[in-house]
């Protein structure tokens, strides 16, 4: 091998480490060097993904652990919708919207009634063999019903760097719920005469020091 073809090789290696590095720093998993994903492929209400995560294979079988419900896949012509158990009491239905559903850019609609809720998401972004999985955690959901807006951007490319069209989106949640914290109690009217007594003892103390 000549030192030039040396030099190249040793410079495209690099080249191709810093890449995979990048992307390991973004999202776990052995991310090929071309992809280019980040935290803000989905985002809800403006907000970015906590963590993300690369797969080379089929996500049929794929799940974020035990507790989680999968709502259901983009790939049906109306909304994902479904029921979530909130620990340690109560349900939150969720439902989720992609407009489009199969493009490599689209929007998010997720809407619910119940609450309030402290949930956690996944949502898994497959094109052609690969996906992507997007965690969002401690995503708090008001009382009664809403909807907030988002986003979704497919990081998955063909041999030609060219974009990949979205496969599916699956949607998993899990959450807890969120009381509302009540108003600060009132004092007891023994408290009250405590601190009328500890107030006096300071200043009749501080009277002696004077």
């Amino acid at each position: 091998m000549s030192i030039k073809s040396l030099v190249f090789t040793v410079a495209a290696a690099a080249t191709w480490g810093v890449a995979s590095l990048a992307n390991a720093a973004v999202c776990s998993g052995s991310v090929p060097a071309s992809y280019s994903p980040a935290l803000t492929d989905v985002t809800i209400d403006s907000v970015s993904a906590d963590s993300c995560a690369y797969y080379a294979g089929n996500d049929n079988r794929w799940t974020p652990g035990s507790g989680w419900t999968n709502l259901g896949k983009s790939d049906a012509e109306n909304p994902i919708s479904g029921v979530v158990n909130l620990d340690p009491s109560g349900t939150i239905s969720l439902s989720l919207l992609l407009t489009p559903p199969d493009e490599p850019v689209g929007g998010l609609l997720l809407g619910w009634t119940g609450g309030p809720a402290l949930m956690d998401f996944v949502f898994v972004l497959k094109s052609a063999n690969e996906y992507f999985t997007y965690t969002f955690n401690d995503f708090l959901l008001t009382p009664a019903e809403g909807d907030v807006a988002g986003s979704y951007r497919v990081a998955i490319e063909n041999a030609n760097e060219v974009t990949q069209a979205l496969s599916h989106l699956t949607f998993w949640a899990k959450g807890s719920r969120a009381d509302e914290p009540g108003p600060d109690p009132i004092p007891e009217p023994g408290a009250l005469a405590l601190l009328g007594i500890g107030l006096a003892a300071w200043a009749a103390r501080k009277g002696r020091n004077i």
